[in-house]
């Protein structure tokens, strides 16, 4: 999701996913604005090259997704995955908000 018309993503998130790749801005707009897009089932989070992603300035968005999540799923159900190829301190701090027992 991300480079598409919005109309056409929101179809396809009511008819549910079984896996979605999306832009955090997308993605956090989805949460928000898409009300049939619902992520208590949510098995997997996945942010890969996390560390490029925090680079680029998406912190706070990803944050905000972590913290939507968290409020509408089980977080005991779910496993969140942060692949990074290097551990700077803000990939680290990402993980202390989004992670249990985080392995490094």
């Amino acid at each position: 999701m991300g480079r598409e018309n919005k109309k056409k993503e929101k179809s396809r998130l009511r008819k549910g996913l079984s896996i979605i790749v999306s832009t955090p801005g997308r993605l956090l707009d989805h949460l928000h604005n898409t009300q049939s897009f619902t992520v208590k089932n949510l098995s997997y989070l996945v942010f890969d090259e996390a560390d490029r992603l925090l680079d680029l300035g998406f912190e706070e968005i990803m944050k905000q997704i972590i913290s939507v999540i968290n409020e509408r799923s089980d977080i005991s159900e779910r496993q969140t995955v942060l692949a990074s190829a290097t551990l700077p301190n803000k990939v680290k701090r990402l993980a202390s908000l989004s992670l249990k027992n985080p392995e490094y």
